[in-house]
């Protein structure tokens, strides 16, 4: 169940980055192109100046920060998840040792025609 979860955050955190950093509003960021001292809105190149188009910048800027605070929340998530991984084998092998210990403990050995090793 703790794997479905991981995943699960995987599966929403990577697409949400990718798209954020590849289609984000940031992308079209463009400083504005002054002829004769004024600003014309309306054409095509200053349409996405932030003089403009403010919004565009408030958006674009709100993405950087998810994006900058997504990428080392995905690494840490990656780290503990790995960490996990390995602890968990780590105490399957211990535990499987001590149970083979106290099976050899708890079990008596027959040897020659079932006569018993221990008393």
């Amino acid at each position: 169940m703790e794997a479905i979860v991981d995943f699960l955050i995987w599966a929403s955190l990577m697409p949400g980055l990718l798209f954020a950093t590849w289609g984000g509003v940031f992308n079209v960021w463009q400083r504005a192109v002054a002829g004769s001292g004024m600003i014309m809105c309306d054409s095509s190149p200053d349409f996405f100046s932030k003089v403009c188009s403010p919004e565009l910048y408030r958006i674009g800027a709100l993405e950087l920060a998810g994006i900058v605070f997504a990428v080392p929340v995905l690494m840490l998530h990656v780290f503990l998840f790995t960490h996990g991984v390995i602890e968990r084998c780590g105490r399957f092998r211990l535990s499987k040792r001590a149970q083979m210990i106290k099976d050899l403990e708890d079990n008596t050995y027959t040897y020659n025609n079932g006569h018993s090793r221990y008393p």
